[in-house]
This record gives structure tokens, sequence and C-alpha cells, in this order.
């Protein structure tokens, strides 16, 4: 399973494009799936004020969890020092990629 990371202040292209590959490359590899993770579950508000929903929240990540993609936008200065998220991403056993400033 791919992870999405969205936080406040996510650009929302990053979102955007991310979840449209995934959703295309799902044509073709139909188990594919793919989902938001965050701080915690629920709302994020990007960059331009569009709010997506994260299914799942950092304490709790999907058990499939197998690639984890680092979205970019304006909100990684405070994502870098987000302590928990940090730990999380030091701590995950995906595999781990990144877009833009991610």
């Amino acid at each position: 399973m791919y992870g999405i990371l969205l936080y406040d202040g996510v650009e929302p292209i990053d979102v955007g494009a991310t979840f449209g590959v995934l959703s295309m490359a799902k044509r073709i590899v139909p188990d594919l799936a793919f989902t938001g993770i965050a701080r915690q579950p629920g709302e994020v508000v990007c960059a331009s004020g569009m709010r997506v929903i994260a299914e799942y929240g950092i304490d709790a990540p999907p058990d499939a969890l197998s690639e984890l993609i680092v979205t970019g936008g304006p909100g990684w200065v405070d994502v870098v020092n987000d302590t928990a998220t940090l730990a999380f991403l030091r701590t995950t056993t995906a595999r781990l990629s990144a877009i833009c400033t991610g």
C-alpha cells in the first residue's frame, strides 16, 4: 500500500498529482492501494485552502504500508519541527520517496 503524507500547508498539486498517478496505475494493477496519512486522521488544509481527508494518522498507519510519499508545500516548515511526524518518518519500515520540497 502507498501512503501519501498530508499536512496543513501541503501543496495541492503534490496531493492531486500523486493520487492521480496512483489512480491511473490502479487501472493496470487493480489491487494497488493508496491512502492519505497525516499527523492525525481527518481534515487537512492544503496551501490553497482546499481541504482533503487523511484516512490514517501517523500513530496508526495502515498495516500494509510499504511505500510512503512525502509531499511538498509551504507547510513543510512546520512539519520539519513536528517531533511526532519526524519520529514516524524515521521509524517507518515503508520505503520513502519525496515530491518537490517533501
